[in-house]
C-alpha cells in the first residue's frame, strides 16, 4: 500500500502544484490555453487524486482480505477508473502547438515537461496495474506477433519525455534487419518502462541512455544501458524491491522494478540478464524467443 501510494502520489501532486502556480499566476499562462481551460486540467487532476485515493484504499482492504495481496480482477478495474482522466491530461498537452513552447518562460516551460512526464507515469502505472494482474496469475498472458524494431521505435517514442527531461538523452540501437518475436506489448512496454526509469535515476546528469535492440541465434530482445554507478556486487532479486536511492535519483518511479521486468521475461519464456560493473554503469536487457520463420 505505501509503495502504491507513493507511486500514484508523487506525480499527482506534481500535477496539482504546477496548475496552481498556473492559476494564481506564479508561472506564466500557457499562451494557446484559456484560464477557463487551466481550471478544466486543475479539475481533471483532482478527478484523479479522488480516483487514485479509492484505489490506494481498495489496496489496502485487499491486502487484509487475501493471502495473495493481490485479488483476481481488482488492477484491471482500477486502471481503467484511473485511466480516463490521464487521457484527457494528456490529450489536453499534446494538441497544442510545440513551437509556442518556445515562447515560454524557463519556469513554465520546465512546468510543460514535468507535467507531460508525470502524465507518462501515470499513464505506464494503468499499464503496471493490468501487468500486475497478468503477473501474478497463472494464465499465460495473450501474445501476439511483434516486430521488434518498429515495436521499440513506437514506445521510445512515447516514453522519451519521461527520460529527456532531465537532460538524458535517448540513444536508439536497432538490429539490422527485421526480427520477429511473440509477445504481450503491454507487459514489454512496462518492462522497458521500468528499465528506463531506473537508469534515468541512477545516472549522472544529462549522461546518455541507450537502448539497444539485438539478436541472436534463436533469441531476440532489449537491453537499456546506463553510465550510472553500477549494482553493488551483493545485489540479488527480493520480490517486488528496488533500490530506491544513490546517485542521480530524480523522481518517484512507476511500479515494480526489475523484479516485475524478470517475471514479464519468464512470462514470455525467456530471461532478464545484468551486466553491471560497480561504479561505471549497468546493461540490463529483456531476452526472449524468436518467431521461428515459415
Amino acid at each position: 500500500m505505501n509503495r502504491l501510494s507513493h507511486e500514484l502520489g508523487g506525480p499527482i501532486s506534481v500535477l496539482r502544484g504546477y496548475f496552481s502556480f498556473w492559476l494564481d499566476g506564479s508561472l506564466d499562462h500557457l499562451p494557446w490555453s484559456t484560464r477557463d481551460e487551466i481550471k478544466l486540467g486543475a479539475a481533471q487532476v483532482e478527478s484523479l487524486a479522488k480516483q487514485a485515493g479509492v484505489l490506494v484504499d481498495r489496496f489496502a482492504r485487499s491486502s487484509e482480505d487475501s493471502n495473495r495481496g493481490v485479488p483476481e480482477s481488482w488492477p484491471v478495474d482500477a486502471g481503467q477508473a484511473l485511466a480516463g482522466p490521464i487521457h484527457d491530461l494528456r490529450a489536453w498537452l499534446r494538441v497544442k502547438d510545440e513551437a509556442i513552447m518556445q515562447q515560454l518562460s524557463v519556469e513554465s516551460f520546465s512546468a510543460v515537461l514535468v507535467c507531460d512526464r508525470s502524465l507518462i507515469l501515470l499513464d505506464a502505472l494503468v499499464s503496471q496495474l493490468a501487468a500486475a494482474h497478468m503477473v501474478s496469475g497463472d494464465e499465460a498472458p495473450r501474445m501476439e506477433s511483434i516486430d521488434l524494431s518498429s515495436w521499440l521505435r513506437r514506445s521510445i517514442h512515447d516514453l522519451a519525455p519521461a527520460v529527456t527531461c532531465f537532460g538524458h538523452p535517448l540513444v536508439l540501437d536497432l538490429p539490422p534487419k527485421p526480427v520477429t518475436a511473440r509477445g504481450n506489448s503491454t507487459l514489454l512496454h512496462v518492462a522497458l518502462l521500468n528499465l528506463l526509469d531506473n537508469a534515468q535515476k541512477f545516472s549522472p546528469a544529462r549522461a546518455p541512455i541507450q537502448v539497444v535492440g539485438y539478436e541472436k541465434p534463436g533469441l531476440c530482445g532489449f537491453a537499456v544501458e546506463d553510465s550510472g554507478p553500477g549494482l553493488p556486487k551483493s545485489f540479488e532479486f527480493r520480490a517486488f524491491g528496488r533500490i530506491d536511492h544513490g546517485p542521480g535519483f530524480a523522481a518517484p518511479g512507476v511500479g515494480l522494478g526489475l523484479y516485475t521486468a524478470k517475471r514479464i521475461a519468464e512470462l514470455h519464456g525467456g530471461s532478464l540478464t545484468i551486466l553491471a560493473i560497480e561504479r561505471r554503469g549497468t546493461r540490463v536487457g529483456i531476452q526472449i524467443p524468436t518467431t521461428v520463420a515459415g
